[in-house]
């Protein structure tokens, strides 16, 4: 185990990284191609996590993809099958003194560790010394990046995030090839009007920044261009899901375990009409057709955001299995708890009469 200290004070510890299955196919790998970074901070790795690492792994075969814990995970004995490009290193920074809980927009976990993680990655590429890297969430698919960091690299340096409105960005799917940018980033959260969470973290620094950060085109970049500038799609050749694309084919984060969650979901930010908008799958990446405009141009996403967190139901979509097919017509499908929706009338008739006769009950034994 390896011991550093940064400048700060800030003590990090960083367990040796496993390379899988060292041979000779792991040299194919294009050492210039900016790895994929995902961070998960927290004790349990949810049991989706190897879907989405398998997923980026095999659709960027000659790029590093690595994850980053801050646990030691048992669930990660299986990542002998993720693929020879994976990667997981263990690394703990211990002290952090500039984000206060109490001023985020809920103090919990989650909240704080979405922030935290700018942190992890500015360890991470002082550790490694990278010059350039794609960060990710966790619950996002990630199709072949191609060469999207060279044609990034040939538009400037910064922070290049999904932007879906003025006040703030989105970490789905980020590229970063200036790393100073996570110093100042992390700079914004010692600041006195300290941001309510990472999106408008993000945010903020693109209003103080704008020389580095650069907005990739989201689903909505027609209607967005005429607020702030952002990257013309036919340059990046593709388009990123902040959140509305992924909420729209496969719904949201369910509130809890069994509520039922449908697809067709309108986010505030998304200003597209989906009714103009055709989104298609070959069978490995999905596209978008605009039906006015950009001469029936298909442009493939880089990302989709899994907001649902149900890959079962995405591996559906990507094959075009039935409720794809129904919401290509504007019909809408139950994507998950579908048990729930069909039980929730007798559950809840349940806890009615159960009520009722409690109530008749005590009136009895009042008499």
């Amino acid at each position: 185990m390896i011991l550093w200290l940064s400048k700060n004070g800030t003590k990090v510890f960083l367990s040796t990284c496993i390379i899988l299955e060292i041979k000779s196919e792991i040299y194919l790998m294009d050492k210039s191609l900016a790895p994929i970074i995902f961070v998960w901070i927290g004790e349990f790795l949810p049991d989706w996590f190897y879907k989405s690492m398998s997923f980026a792994s095999q659709n960027n075969i000659n790029r590093k993809i690595i994850l980053i814990v801050n646990y030691p995970h048992k669930s990660l004995n299986l990542i002998p099958t993720i693929g020879k490009n994976f990667e997981i290193c263990n690394l703990n920074i211990q002290k952090l003194s500039a984000i206060k809980p109490s001023k985020l927009l809920f103090n919990t976990d989650f909240w704080l560790n979405t922030s935290l993680r700018f942190w992890y990655l500015r360890e991470f590429s002082k550790l490694r010394k990278l010059t350039h890297f794609f960060h990710a969430e966790l619950d996002n698919a990630i199709f072949p990046l191609g060469d999207l960091d060279k044609r990034l690299n040939a538009i400037g340096r910064g922070l290049f995030v999904p932007r879906d409105s003025p006040e703030r960005g989105v970490a789905s799917l980020i590229y970063c090839n200036r790393t100073e940018c996570l110093d100042e980033l992390i700079g914004i959260y010692k600041a006195h009007t300290h941001p309510k969470h990472d999106m408008e973290a993000l945010g903020i620094f693109a209003i103080k920044f704008p020389e580095v950060f650069f907005s990739l085109p989201t689903e909505s970049f027609q209607y967005n261009s005429t607020i702030w500038d952002l990257l013309d799609p036919m340059i990046t050749k593709g388009i990123f899901d902040a959140a509305s694309i992924g909420q729209y084919v496969l719904g949201v984060d369910p509130i809890w375990k069994y509520k039922t969650s449908w697809n067709g979901f309108i986010n505030e930010n998304c200003k597209i009409e989906w009714n103009q908008v055709n989104i298609m799958s070959d069978g490995k990446r999905f596209f978008l057709k605009y039906n006015r405009n950009f001469n029936s141009y298909n442009f493939p996403l880089y990302n989709l955001h899994v907001h649902s967190k149900d890959w079962q139901a995405f591996e559906s979509a990507l094959q075009n299995g039935p409720f794809m097919k129904r919401l290509q017509k504007g019909k809408i499908s139950i994507v998950s708890g579908r048990t729930y929706f069909l039980f929730s009338p007798l559950f809840f008739f349940f806890v009615y009469s159960k009520k009722t006769i409690k109530k008749l009950l005590m009136k009895f034994n009042d008499k």
